[in-house]
């Protein structure tokens, strides 16, 4: 399935969904990028603290088969819960695509 690409720049992080695969880069002078494959991630979550709250963010925790990188949270997305079920239905799509 072809879908768009889809990033967000937040502060010194961003995050990119692309061929079936979430990168997530970090840092502002040198950069760490790592990626995971979709159909690694196993629960989706997402939280909103009383800041988030404030200013319409959240954190969406996405816990992957991954050993490298088991636990990928994704801070400050704004519209987090769109962005949530956005995430769990192209996993769920990458899923049935294995």
């Amino acid at each position: 399935m072809v879908r768009p690409q889809s990033s967000a720049v937040v502060a010194d992080y961003l995050y990119k969904v692309e061929n079936q695969r979430l990168y997530t880069q970090t840092g502002l002078l040198s950069t760490h990028e790592e990626e995971c494959l979709l159909y690694r991630v196993m629960d989706v979550s997402y939280e909103k603290t009383f800041g988030n709250r404030i200013f319409g963010t959240g954190t969406i925790r996405l816990t992957t088969r991954d050993a490298s990188n088991p636990v990928i949270e994704l801070k400050n997305i704004a519209d987090s819960r769109r962005v949530k079920d956005l995430l769990s239905r192209w996993i769920e799509e990458e899923r049935i695509a294995k």
